[in-house]
């Protein structure tokens, strides 16, 4: 194949070494850190969106060590949650939403105190 072929994983340490030394650029996109992961949150959560007041993104940024991807569907979960119900996003749904995500690794949850 003379064309450029894009691939991404999250497994890189299990990329066999004689197929690793065929790939000719590698970018690492380290995994966010609690600052990223707060601007993360406030930039996936839309201002248009009526929230309850009792939301920390900061703290969910602390608590929760996930990737941009996993907050992502987090909040989309979320938003649909309060809309499905036709009350404003709380606290909870995002709850919930984080708790799907870690199930999806199969990481167990422990919900904020």
């Amino acid at each position: 194949y003379d064309g450029i072929v894009l691939m991404a994983t999250n497994l890189g340490a299990n990329l066999d070494e004689a197929f690793a030394r065929r790939i000719n650029f590698i970018i690492d996109f380290p995994f966010p850190d609690e600052e990223t992961r707060l601007r993360l949150w406030k930039l996936l959560l839309p201002d248009n969106i009526e929230k309850e007041a009792d939301i920390d993104l900061g703290l969910f940024a602390a608590a929760y060590k996930i990737a941009g991807g996993n907050i992502r569907n987090a909040v989309v979960w979320a938003i649909y949650d309060s809309a499905r119900n036709r009350r404003p996003l709380n606290r909870e749904d995002l709850l919930h939403g984080v708790e799907r995500e870690y199930r999806k690794m199969g990481k167990v949850f422990i919900g904020l105190r």
